[in-house]
């Protein structure tokens, strides 16, 4: 938000093509990895555009840019098109000045696109001159470079062309805002090298290859899950980006249950660090200006010291905590849950070691109880999906109906982006991915595999029928007894579970385990072991049939220890 849109268009052998305007446009990540793919059908073939973000070096700092790569995969050169327009994502952002020079289109005194060389054609203009791609499509852009274009109603825009050869590849990069070395002279010089995309992708991969993973026979959950980490740390990433704030979408005021969800999905998959640091920012935003309900703070705060037991942390939101508290108005907010409030605050402030008001605020969570006042309809759930579908979801699990769950999740993956994102719908309209919806579902996911409840982890909540006799793994998942996973393999009709959650301090050595997706009757005991479950019950209350057996290695999961 806040940045102009960067169009790209392709010059054909028979006409131009603009992807905003075609039909064969298709949309996918790299190895569901945050590398986006997109890919356009022109005479001939596909002309695909890859999008991701990278740190190269320069003479002073490593500088944080976007990589727009293009690959011409048809068997006929082509041209294309870098546009730079004064419509943003979320809304129009006014350019007043754009001007081209050493492969550089300098957009109101910063470097907006950066070319490896200078390019064979350029146009620009102002809304009064035309709209740019008609003017392309009809020929103008063929002289090397433009004149400076200036445009008091913030309406200039500008694109550069370059030849792309058959089954060649070019590479242009766009300076992040904000970055250390967005002012220097480094900030206009096109990198010294510039990683491919592929490399990109199994960076990613490397980087999450230790956190919670999943295997699972619905190819729409596989794509989430496996999307999951990587857009998570991708996602929070950016060390100056704005808490609850424009940073992520274009509202005015902070989005606290859209931070605590996202710091939620982090610490599931096992990024407490990143978390925390989330977590601090938020804490240190609302104390510098206390605006807006921030209850899903206090809420994710105590999450996230139940599931790491950080005290240095607790420590540095126990103000936060008190502050918020101070500023809550139980009685003008009917969904608000005091009681569940009361103990997230007491949780964190016992844990900072301050056991006057962690005791204070379990007295008054049990004078709500015994006043019948409790109402736990309040939830980050409900903040960042108003449609209620999550929270739905999320007492479903708690009430022990992981079919009812599934059918939510169910729902909500038939609606995922390409991009595997999920996008808000405000007045009826679908707006831009929203960041903290996202984070909630994929919570949703790591709760529907593993999550503890009343002193039990409870392994697949709910086995869909086209799931039986398919191998199922969760691997690395963070509860507030450690890392766990597990893995299910079939013999015949019959489920064999092996199941390992981590062993540590916090951990009940006669831990119940259960597992009421593949057999509600059976419970078994420890942090670790292997049963054989009866056969299993379709939908129909018929055992599942067929002798085949489907190999799984199991072993301990990777975070276990």
């Amino acid at each position: 938000p806040g940045a102009p849109a960067i169009d790209w268009w392709i010059a054909g052998d028979d006409r131009w093509y603009f992807p905003s305007r075609e039909k064969t446009v298709r949309q996918s990540l790299l190895a569901n990895t945050p590398v986006v793919e997109t890919r356009m059908r022109v005479k001939g073939g596909d002309v695909c555009l890859r999008a991701y973000a990278v740190p190269v070096p320069t003479s002073s700092a490593m500088r944080e840019v976007v990589v727009l790569e293009v690959e011409n995969t048809t068997g006929v050169p082509c041209g294309v098109g870098f546009a730079v327009r004064p419509f943003g994502i979320t809304a129009d952002v006014p350019l007043h000045r754009i001007s081209l020079g050493n492969g550089v289109v300098d957009v109101d005194g910063f470097p907006a696109i950066v070319l490896p060389r200078d390019p064979a054609g350029a146009l620009a203009g102002t809304a009064s001159d035309g709209d740019l791609a008609d003017r392309a499509a009809r020929g103008e852009a063929i002289a090397p470079s433009f004149a400076e274009v200036q445009c008091s109603e913030g309406l200039a825009q500008a694109v550069v062309v370059v030849p792309l050869a058959h089954r060649n590849r070019f590479r242009v990069v766009l300076p992040v805002p904000g970055g250390p070395s967005t002012g220097s002279a480094d900030a206009g010089r096109f990198p010294r090298a510039v990683p491919p995309p592929e490399n990109v992708a199994r960076g990613w991969r490397a980087q999450v290859a230790d956190l919670a993973r999943f295997k699972v026979p619905d190819p729409r959950l596989q794509a989430v899950c496996d999307a999951a980490a990587p857009w998570l740390l991708a996602t929070t990433n950016h060390p100056t980006a704005s808490i609850g704030r424009s940073g992520w979408d274009d509202r005015d005021e902070p989005r606290w249950s859209h931070v605590a969800a996202t710091a939620g999905a982090l610490d599931r998959f096992g990024l407490p660090d990143r978390s925390a640091a989330l977590l601090a920012r938020a804490a240190a935003a609302f104390l510098d200006e206390p605006t807006g309900d921030a209850s899903g703070l206090v809420a994710a705060f105590a999450a996230h010291v139940e599931r790491t037991a950080d005290r240095v942390f607790a420590e540095a939101v126990a103000e936060c905590c008190v502050r918020i508290s101070a500023a809550r108005h139980p009685g003008a907010v009917a969904v608000d849950s005091n009681r569940r409030f009361l103990e997230a605050t007491a949780t964190v402030l016992d844990a900072a070691g301050e056991s006057v008001g962690a005791a204070r605020a379990v007295k008054s969570a049990r004078r709500v109880v015994r006043a019948n006042k409790a109402d736990d309809t309040a939830r980050v759930a409900v903040d960042v999906d108003p449609s209620g579908a999550l929270d739905r979801a999320v007492r479903a699990l708690e009430a022990g109906s992981g079919a009812d769950a599934w059918a939510v999740l169910d729902a909500w993956l038939d609606s995922v982006a390409a991009t595997v994102m999920w996008a808000e719908t405000v007045d009826g309209k679908r707006s831009g991915p929203s960041v903290g919806l996202t984070s909630a579902v994929l919570s949703l996911v790591c709760d529907y595999f593993l999550t503890v409840r009343a002193d039990a982890v409870r392994l697949v909540a709910h086995v869909p029928t086209a799931w039986f006799e398919r191998p199922i793994e969760a691997t690395g998942i963070v509860t507030p007894v450690g890392r766990g996973g597990y893995a299910v393999r079939w013999h015949g009709d019959r489920p064999a579970v092996l199941w390992d959650a981590a062993a540590g301090a916090r951990l009940d050595p006669d831990l119940r385990v259960c597992a009421p997706g593949l057999d509600p009757t059976w419970v078994a005991h420890g942090a670790t072991g292997e049963a054989l479950l009866a056969p299993h019950i379709d939908s129909a209350d018929r055992p599942v049939r067929g002798s085949r057996m489907i190999g799984l290695q199991i072993g301990p999961s990777r975070g276990a220890s």
